[in-house]
C-alpha cells in the first residue's frame, strides 16, 4: 500500500515538473524583434559636464537554447556629442529568470544582455545591462558601457515594444 502511493505520489510530480517546464513561454524557439528608443549620459568621470545620448534602435534576435539564450544584433540612430551618428554590432542576450503569473503562465522575465557596438563617430562600446520584458511586448533596460576607443562610459535606459508577432498554435482540439 504505501509502495503503491509512494508510486503514485513521485508520478504525479513527474507529470507536474514536465507540465511546469513547458509553460515556460520566454524565449521561445524562434525570431523577434523590439524598437528601443534610449537616453541617456556620456561621461569619463573627470569633465564637469556630462553629455546627453539619445537613439532609436532595431534589436532582432533568434534563440539559440530555447528559454535560455538569444543572439542578435543591435542597430540604430543616436544623438550623442550634439552630432547625430549610427550604432550597430552583436547582443546576447541570456533569460536570468521567470516572473510567473500563477495559472496565466508568464507575466514576462528577466534577461542579462551583452553587446559590442561600434559607432559612425569612432565610438566602440563594450558593456552591456539587465532587461526586463513585461507580457513578452514591453521592454525596459538599464545598461552601461564603455567606450574603449573615446575613454568615456555611457549610462543609459531604455523602453521598448515588440514589433515581430506571436505565431498562434494550431491546436487540434480548438478546431
Amino acid at each position: 500500500m504505501i509502495r503503491k502511493l509512494f508510486i503514485c505520489m513521485h508520478s504525479f510530480m513527474a507529470i507536474g515538473i514536465c507540465v511546469m517546464a513547458q509553460s515556460d513561454t520566454e524565449f521561445e524557439k524562434g525570431f523577434i524583434m523590439h524598437l528601443k528608443l534610449q537616453q541617456g549620459m556620456i561621461t569619463n568621470f573627470h569633465q564637469a559636464t556630462d553629455g546627453y545620448v539619445g537613439g532609436i534602435f532595431l534589436n532582432p534576435q533568434i534563440t539559440a537554447v530555447p528559454h535560455i539564450l538569444r543572439l542578435g544584433a543591435d542597430a540604430g540612430v543616436i544623438y550623442a556629442g550634439k552630432k547625430i551618428g549610427g550604432l550597430a554590432g552583436p547582443l546576447v542576450s541570456l533569460k536570468l529568470k521567470t516572473l510567473k503569473a500563477g495559472p496565466f503562465g508568464s507575466a514576462g522575465n528577466i534577461n542579462l544582455f551583452l553587446s559590442h557596438l561600434w559607432g559612425t563617430g569612432k565610438q566602440q562600446l563594450v558593456g552591456g545591462g539587465l532587461g526586463l520584458d513585461l507580457l513578452n511586448k514591453l521592454l525596459l533596460n538599464i545598461s552601461a558601457h564603455r567606450d574603449y576607443g573615446l575613454n568615456a562610459w555611457w549610462f543609459q535606459t531604455g523602453l521598448g515594444i515588440k514589433l515581430t508577432k506571436t505565431k498562434k498554435v494550431n491546436e487540434p482540439f480548438n478546431q
